[in-house]
């Protein structure tokens, strides 16, 4: 897989979770939805604050609840230009793992999902790797709301970019230069399966999200 690969699978993904929180805002109002993406907002929150302890970056405060979403505060990071990069994106990549982790433990028949990402599988192959997932399993319903709670709170915010803007624009500019002249390939079957795997499962929860927001419409 090379860097150009994985930074337009992390962009599906994006948007898969962009998509899934405007069904999420439509299905569930004011404090439900709050409720909704509440763990997310805390991963979210405490994966800036580990960010930052690496980065030699002091904690000044953690907010999991403020009205707006979350926010941790900070003193500048000791690493220079990557420092805040790494903060910034650390949400992002601790995001991506956990949806993967969470992902693995739906699905009745893994070895078919192993299969399937690994294979040019047709419409047939996919819905029966989706129907092996017991949506009447209460620990199933309990993992699909932490996917989606998740799903929807990874992405950094603007401020997060605004952050980081320098160091990103001047990370960009190097992976494009290495990969340029000597092409970068990343292992490419974990990266395979885990970004299948984590796009599948957003998809799903996609669909179901948009039939509970027209179901809801239409009783409404």
């Amino acid at each position: 897989m090379t860097l150009a690969t994985m930074g337009i699978w992390i962009l599906v993904i994006f948007l898969l979770g962009f998509v899934l929180d405007i069904f999420l805002r439509r299905i569930f109002v004011a404090g439900g939805y709050r409720i909704m993406v509440a763990p997310g907002i805390i991963l979210h929150e405490l994966s800036h604050a580990f960010a930052c302890l690496l980065t030699g970056a002091r904690v000044k405060e953690i907010n999991f609840f403020h009205h707006k979403g979350g926010y941790v505060k900070h003193e500048k990071s000791k690493v220079p230009i990557l420092g805040p990069v790494i903060i910034s994106l650390a949400p992002m990549l601790v995001g991506i793992a956990v949806v993967y982790l969470l992902s693995k433990t739906i699905f009745a028949n893994h070895n078919l999902v192993l299969e399937l990402l690994f294979t040019r599988s047709n419409i047939s192959r996919i819905l029966e790797a989706v129907s092996s997932i017991n949506l009447f399993n209460l620990k199933n319903l309990v993992v699909f709301y932490l996917i989606c709670s998740v799903s929807v709170t990874m992405a950094p915010s603007w401020k997060d970019f605004a952050n980081a803007f320098l160091g990103l624009i001047i990370l960009v500019v190097l992976i494009l230069l290495i990969n340029y002249f000597f092409v970068i390939r990343l292992p490419e079957s974990l990266l395979v399966f885990t970004f299948s795997l984590v796009t599948l499962v957003l998809i799903i929860a996609s669909f179901f999200s948009i039939v509970l927001a027209t179901v809801k419409s239409l009783l409404m």
